[in-house]
């Protein structure tokens, strides 16, 4: 075995370690927490408290649904770590949090790309608390978040005429915690997407363009015990400009489930990083419907 397949392998067992260790700090509900949610709810005794739940995007923490990360039609063709300080604020809920990321390819047309929010604090205003309908008593903590895995094939690489197409297989674990402040789903979910883009030098200049689309599916778990899982179609729509010592992008990206409560998160993002083994990046994105978060995120990436 490669020295880099090894250390990908301990890195990947860290990883699993580190979530099944977080998984274990579920936060108690007392018992009187739990009994006013369930005069409330008009909770029957013996069926499942998360039935009355609304596992949805615009009903929940950043971190629960978000709007994946855009693919671009590309692999990874480096590897890399990358760790990210996240701001995120909307109205009644402030939240931060750290997240970790390893890209690592195989070959030049595949590569996988490891995600974990590593921990994340948060502060929910009353009214907020009783909208979303959670049972956590007290309104800010501490919750830990899941890990994410995306495996890209790119089945059209540098073709003369036709724009590079990649297809992405994406998986999200129920290694969240903080259910009970609808913070994370503790549910799966997974996600099929394809992807296209082609790079455009202008004339005159070293600066390269990459107009870019992608389309795909969506499916989380849920709770209602009629409908176990939501579906969704996603979408994006970008473009990333690169130049001597930076590289920028702008994009419109969400999905819509066909529930049709808070299931149709939207946003618009953009970003800007610097090129070179060591990298930094600033992202901000906007949410425009069903996720109405703010999110700032300033980061550093490592890439041998």
């Amino acid at each position: 075995m490669s020295s880099r397949m090894k250390r990908l392998h301990i890195l990947l067992c860290l990883v699993v370690l580190s979530a099944a260790f977080a998984k274990t700090f579920g936060q108690k509900v007392t018992a009187e927490a739990f009994d006013n949610w369930a005069i409330r709810n008009n909770f029957v005794a013996g069926t499942d408290w998360r039935n009355l739940l609304n596992v949805s995007p615009g009903n929940m923490g950043p971190n629960a649904l978000p709007v994946m990360a855009t693919i671009r039609g590309e692999v990874d063709s480096v590897a890399s770590f990358g760790v990210s300080g996240n701001f995120h604020t909307s109205t009644g809920d402030r939240a931060t949090d750290i997240a970790g990321e390893l890209r690592h390819p195989f070959g030049d047309r595949a590569s996988l790309r490891i995600r974990y929010v590593l921990v994340e604090k948060f502060a929910l205003s009353k009214e907020l608390a009783l909208s979303r309908n959670i049972l956590r008593e007290d309104l800010d903590g501490v919750v830990f978040g899941d890990v994410t895995v995306d495996g890209l094939f790119q089945v059209i690489k540098d073709h003369p005429k036709y724009p590079d197409f990649t297809i992405a297989i994406r998986i999200k674990t129920a290694s969240g915690t903080g259910l009970e402040a609808l913070r994370n789903t503790d549910t799966p979910g997974y996600a099929f997407e394809g992807s296209f883009g082609k790079d455009y030098v202008l004339p005159a200049s070293d600066v390269t363009i990459r107009p870019y689309a992608s389309g795909g599916f969506f499916v989380w778990q849920i709770y209602d015990p009629r409908n176990t899982q939501n579906d969704a179609y996603t979408y994006s729509l970008g473009c990333t400009q690169r130049f001597a010592k930076f590289h920028s992008f702008v994009e419109w990206a969400g999905y819509s489930g066909w529930m049709r409560e808070l299931d149709q998160p939207m946003v618009f993002r953009g970003g800007i990083s610097t090129n070179g083994s060591f990298a930094a990046n600033l992202n901000v994105s906007q949410g425009i419907r069903d996720f109405e978060y703010l999110s700032i995120s300033l980061g550093l990436r490592y890439t041998w």
